[in-house]
């Protein structure tokens, strides 16, 4: 982030006015509105996610011309389509207090039945590290985070994603992954398209072996229609030699397969190459780090899921797929690309990387229509293999193999078959050797808690994971031996396996991951750091608002995430007997209900896992009602040029044909180019696809006219759901005269973006639609005209669905409806306040916006050469994520502000627009270069404000840049609170006891104080005396000067000044001579030189000293100021060992302790000055480490946690010189005070041992000892 962007998060940037001061809200600790009855809930959470109150809407409403809600709703959204008040309120949806939902939850969580789960087909039990799960899943800090589009803010999540592709092409060894796609079903078919389109489109038959996963065959299906793709199915290498080579675009293997088994697959990819085909893989990341990865049995496109590195089943998903190619294929991949770069300073940073692959550019031409993918469950996988490592990763396959190893011994030395002779995790057992039937055997399993693979009568399969216990395998086998009517086992019954059925042939040989990033940061404390690290370089929720267009990014509330951690729900595997899962399905069937009533349709899917996969289940289910009706035929859809990229992308994808309708000027669609169209092509129109309110940001009024066209003529009506957000209780896709919409949870329903994913995109349908929503294999009941499934779970990314109906229950029919009226009032009260410094675009017939306005800076470029990218970027030295630009309109920005956002965050951001504007003009008219300024040389990053003087070539200060500030964290928390303290009427008074941090890179008029003192005796170098003298001058700002004190003897007073402080006019006023001498001698330089030597003084000690112990505190580059904070609570945990031991054991090594339990109990403070020397500085840093190996002796019991070095210290000279028979310690004198070999040439001795402080304080005795007691 740049420097002003953190800065001005905190206050505003002092280049702007501050046009206004912030105004306490009307807020109370409960709620806004008092509750009607005294045993109504406080918690209400209306209050807590709408930003405005009561008093701000007033006020907004004011400033539009509007006197009541009502009047301006009306204004607005066009009468003709609007919705009676009732259809969503209260009544119809109830709403649920914050308390009350979670109780609710909890509940229904209760109801779903968490079996040990040994299913398998591709879905595995997960351990989250809670290192992982607190930090990264439940951390709003990355779960807000929104797709890195404006990667100067987005460099952490980048890097993460990079650190994930890197760990997918290392252990798939192919030459470049993408950032996830959605599952692995759907990963496969982008893979089996792939192969489809590298065959120039003319090659129809791809090839699919019976040992793929049942329900990515049937996504392979679904997608293969629109593309007039032919799936066989069967014994691979049967089917290369029974169909037509001629014909064979691809062949999809999986490895191992569904049964488990370990197949050489090297001869299919040679045949399928040998007729220029592709061959593709669907794998399992953990089991190739004992197999063979299929990189190097020449593979093309190697798919798969990395759910089982750490992210729960959740009954699922969501989980991020991997898809990995060869390099010649990468500009035909799908999904999104993290690439290397370099920034304007040349320095290395990352980028989304080939974006002209992908739907936001090339429409129906993409690759893939994909959009939101899976990027914070690909983080949560990537940081698993950070935290565990090359080494952790392969135990852990170890531990799984020889888990399945053992149980393979021994059911079938109970008489039971083993199918597939290799495996890794997962086998397939016939029972009939011991049992009638399979089902005998499920039952028995079921009845113990366990659910295993049902594939027929004979076989039963097992897949094993990572968090199966030995007590967990032991359970399982007893089923089994419980079936052969033997006896059952015990723990100490199981016996290492000394065999492994993977075959030597297609065991792994060459090493993977040795990239540095995995192989550091295995502890917990390391781990965290660097979680924390890279959350700190990006712009999240927790940040700022993230005023985005068509992107709706509002607040994901903890109240609706908390039940994602709960394992009632995240550890539901998505083929679990339905009588497990009453609780998810009542969710479910809650959600569709919800979602039916707010759209105002009849049915609903919640399978797809995106709102780009939405899109394209609505579509296929059109074609699939005009084909039931035998108007196969029917295949054009017609979009609008301004509709998103998402639209034509999905229309292609399900075999339609786009054509464009095109827009008036004012924004508003042409509906005679529809009706000449529509006309046109009525005998094959298939579907019409449109956003409302528009992707302009205005509700037009003609758009049941252009519904009824449509209809006119024989085709459906796609409505995409997209700005959903401006419609909930004031209108619906229904009334509007859509048949079939898809919504964005992640957008209107606050499941949040997570970096780029997940997201739902749940479709709603008219009744005449809803026999064709999707199926799913392992659904129970199918539709026999339903179209097969668009993801590999039954419910898509069940898990997160929780949130919406969180959303939904707790806001409630007025509080949705409520919403919705406040996003619209922010939209158009932000429209107003910038509308007299930017061109407003498109308004509707009242001058009235949407949810979202469009300004239009295509003057700047044709008056200075600016484009959008130069407003955006300058915008992040405010300090705020720019809004979607480009889009819809090349020249322009969408902007949403959401109804989250307070009227003080939307008048910081419209604050910041305008002093950009008025920067912006500046270079108009010529006071900054067009080619060198404040805009084109945005933002500014820390680095770039630090540069030496003569290399500042900017014709603007650095104040007008960025503020100087400090790189110390601390100084940008200071800076918060003097804008709070400021804004309302208070003064700032900085503390100046770290100043010789700041001489030079920064002060404290510049981190906002008004007065400050200083320690002369401190950073100026006065001694302290052993407690005194001391001088604490003070300075102030011009404001307080009249006020600084007089003194009795001052020849002239100020009338303003207060009396005298001391008794002396100047104080104590001849050691002033000590400071005046050391800043004249050091000269300006120095005394920067001298601040700096400190900071790096520090910062070395701390590098030297993290390896051994806890650095409490370090800013977001990883870096202290002057001083450093050790915390040894660690060590009082595990061996009683307090601060004071570390303290008085460093007395014997000859050093004064740090400054000890301040600020924090636990802590030492540890501050070495720019004066001490790096020989000094590193015979400290060696006495701490080895301190730090005496306390360990302690910890592991080699010395007595009562009666050792640390609890003994100080050791002086009379207790070393005690005879032979009194020393009786477990350890030697060497040991005690000579430690570290240089102690010899050097050492301080302490002259009396351990002081008793207790003994001190109840005998209390102040003066001299008398002659009676020196005499004793």
């Amino acid at each position: 982030m740049s420097a002003l962007g953190i800065f001005s998060r905190i206050g505003y940037a002092r280049a702007a006015p501050k046009t206004r001061r912030f105004i306490p809200s009307s807020r109370g600790l409960a709620s806004l509105k008092k509750p009607a009855s005294l045993f109504d809930p406080l918690d209400t959470f209306s209050e807590r996610h709408i930003g405005p109150d009561d008093a701000e809407t007033a006020k907004m409403l004011e400033t539009i011309g509007y006197k009541t809600m009502d009047d301006f709703i009306n204004a607005t959204v066009p009468p003709k389509i609007r919705i009676a008040a009732y259809a969503i309120s209260n009544d119809s949806i109830k709403p649920y207090s914050e308390s009350q939902l979670k109780a609710k939850a909890r509940a229904l969580g209760n109801q779903n039945k968490v079996f040990k789960n040994f299913i398998g087909m591709g879905y595995h039990n997960a351990v989250v590290p809670p290192v992982i799960q607190r930090n990264i899943f439940e951390n709003p800090a990355w779960y807000t985070q929104y797709t890195p589009y404006q990667p100067e803010i987005s460099q952490g999540r980048l890097e993460s994603l990079v650190n994930f592709q890197t760990m997918v092409s290392s252990l798939t060894a192919m030459d470049i992954a993408n950032a996830s796609l959605l599952d692995e079903a759907t990963a496969a078919a982008e893979g089996m398209v792939m192969a489809f389109v590298s065959g120039n489109s003319k090659k129809k038959t791809f090839l699919v072996d019976s040992g793929v996963f049942p329900q990515t065959i049937a996504v392979l299906q679904t997608r293969a229609k629109g593309f007039g793709i032919r799936v066989v199915t069967g014994d691979i290498e049967s089917l290369l030699q029974s169909e037509s080579a001629s014909d064979i675009c691809g062949v999809l293997v999986q490895y191992p397969d569904v049964d488990g088994a370990i197949r050489d697959f090297s001869k299919v990819a040679e045949k399928t190459h040998s007729v220029n085909g592709l061959s593709v893989a669907a794998t399992d990341l953990l089991a190739l780090t004992r197999l063979k990865p299929p990189g190097e049995w020449d593979a093309d496109i190697v798919v798969g899921n990395t759910a089982r590195f750490g992210v729960p089943t959740g009954y699922g998903g969501p989980h991020a797929a991997f898809f990995a190619v060869k390099d010649k294929l990468k500009r035909k991949m799908p999904g999104r690309l993290i690439g290397r770069s370099r920034d304007a300073e040349g320095k290395p940073a990352y980028r989304l990387s080939l974006q002209t692959r992908e739907q936001h550019i090339r429409r129906e031409k993409a690759t893939s229509n994909i959009c939101t993918s899976q990027a914070l469950l690909a983080n949560m996988a990537a940081m698993y293999a950070v935290y565990h490592g090359p080494q952790g990763l392969s135990r852990i396959a170890e531990r799984v193999h020889g888990f399945t190893q053992v149980f393979v011994n021994i059911v079938t030395g109970l008489g039971y078959k083993l199918v597939n002779g290799s495996f890794f995790d997962t086998v397939t057992i016939d029972v009939t050797p011991v049992l009638t039937s399979a089902e005998l055997l499920h039952k028995k399993a079921v009845d113990a808690g366990i659910n295993l693979r049902r594939i027929d009568d004979i076989c039963i399969g097992a897949t094993f994971d990572e968090s199966v216990t030995p007590q967990d395998l032991v359970s399982l086998i007893n089923v089994f031996a419980s079936g052969a009517s033997a006896s059952p086992i015990s723990l100490a019954d199981l016996a290492e396996p000394k065999e492994s059925s993977i075959p030597d042939a297609m065991k792994r040989t060459t090493s993977f991951l040795p990239h540095p990033v995995f192989n550091k940061h295995h502890s917990e404390t390391e781990m965290l750091r660097y979680i924390n690290h890279l959350a700190s370089k990006d712009l999240s929720l927790a940040h700022a608002m993230i005023p985005l267009g068509s992107c709706t990014m509002k607040l994901n509330s903890t109240s609706s995430m908390i039940p994602l951690s709960w394992p009632q729900y995240g550890n539901i595997h998505p083929f679990a007997p339905y009588d497990q899962v009453h609780g998810y399905h009542t969710v479910i069937k809650e959600l569709e209900d919800y979602l039916c009533q707010i759209t105002g349709f009849h049915s609903a899917s919640l399978q797809p896992n995106s709102g780009a996969a939405g899109e394209y289940t609505g579509l296929c289910v059109i074609r699939a009602y005009h084909e039931s009706c035998g108007e196969g035929q029917r295949d054009v859809c017609l979009i609008p040029l301004s509709a998103h990229g998402t639209n034509p992308a999905s229309a292609a994808m399900a075999g339609l044909r786009v054509v464009a309708v095109k827009v008036h000027s004012d924004g508003n669609l042409d509906l005679e180019d529809l009706r000449a169209k529509a006309e046109k092509h009525k005998d094959n129109l298939a579907a019409f696809m449109i956003t409302y309110p528009s992707t302009f940001g205005v509700f037009e009024d003609g758009v049941q006219e252009a519904c009824k066209i449509i209809h006119d003529n024989g085709g459906q009506v796609y409505l995409d759901g997209a700005n959903l957000n401006a419609q909930i209780g004031l209108t619906n896709p229904a009334t509007c005269g859509g048949d079939v919409c898809h919504m964005n949870l992640h957008k209107t329903f606050a499941i949040p973006h997570g970096g780029g994913g997940p997201g739902v995109g749940p479709i709603c349908v008219a009744e005449h639609l809803a026999p064709f929503l999707p199926s799913h294999p392992a659904m129970p009941v199918k539709n026999k005209d339903a179209i097969e499934a668009v993801s590999a779970a039954p419910f898509g990314s069940a898990s997160i669905n929780l949130i919406s109906w969180a959303y939904i229950k707790m806001l409630g029919g007025k509080g949705l409806v409520d919403a919705s009226k406040v996003a619209l009032l922010n939209a158009n009260y932000m429209a107003a306040r910038l509308s007299g410094h930017y061109t407003l675009r498109y308004k509707n017939g009242n001058g009235r916006v949407a949810h979202e306005l469009l300004i239009d800076l295509a003057e700047f470029d044709k008056a200075a050469g600016l484009k959008v990218t130069d407003f955006a970027k300058r915008l992040q030295d405010y300090g705020f994520h720019p809004p979607t630009c480009s889009w819809p309109i090349q020249t322009c920005m969408l902007i949403e502000p959401t109804e989250s956002e307070s009227l003080e965050e939307i008048d910081r951001f419209c604050d910041a627009m305008i002093q950009i504007r008025k920067e912006a003009e500046d270079i108009i008219t010529g006071k900054q270069p067009k080619d060198n300024n404040l805009l084109k040389n945005a933002p500014h990053p820390i680095s770039f404000m630090t540069l030496p003087g003569e290399k500042w070539t900017r014709p603007y200060t650095r104040e007008e840049a960025a503020l100087d500030w400090s790189t110390s964290k601390s100084m940008l928390i200071f800076a918060q609170a003097c804008k709070i303290i400021h804004d309302n009427g208070g003064q700032v008074y900085l503390d100046g006891a770290n100043l010789n941090a700041q001489i030079g890179l920064t002060n404290p008029a510049t981190c906002g104080g008004d007065v400050c003192h200083m320690n002369l005796h401190k950073t100026f170098a006065i001694p302290h005396g052993g407690g005194g003298p001391g001088v604490g001058p003070i300075c102030v700002a011009e404001h307080l000067a009249p006020f600084l004190p007089s003194h009795p003897a001052m020849p002239v007073k100020n009338k303003d000044a207060i009396e005298a402080v001391s008794a002396a006019p100047f104080g104590s006023a001849s050691i002033n001579l000590i400071s005046w001498a050391y800043i004249k001698m050091l000269g300006g330089k120095g005394l920067v030189d001298a601040s700096k030597v400190a900071l790096l003084n520090a910062n070395y000690m701390a590098a030297r000293l993290s390896g051994h112990y806890t650095l409490r505190y370090k800013n977001g580059n990883g870096r202290v100021a002057h001083e450093l904070l050790i915390d040894l609570a660690e060590f009082d945990k595990a061996a009683g060992l307090k601060v004071t031991d570390f303290a008085k054991r460093l007395q014997d090594y000859g050093f004064h302790p740090p400054t000890c339990s301040w600020p924090i109990q636990t802590c030492m403070l540890i501050e070495p000055t720019e004066s001490e020397s790096l020989e000094e500085i590193d015979r400290f840093c060696d006495a701490m480490i080895q301190i730090r190996k005496e306390a360990e002796d302690i910890i592991t019991g080699k010395q007595p946690k009562d009666n050792n070095l640390l609890k003994n210290a100080p050791h002086p000279i009379s207790f070393m010189t005690l005879p032979g028979e009194k020393w009786t310690r477990p350890y030697t004198r060497e040991e005690a005070a000579y430690p570290l070999p240089w102690l010899h040439e050097k050492k301080f001795w302490p002259s009396v041992s351990r002081l008793d402080d207790a003994y001190g304080d109840l005998n209390l005795i102040c003066d001299c000892p008398t002659v009676e007691e020196l005499a004793s």
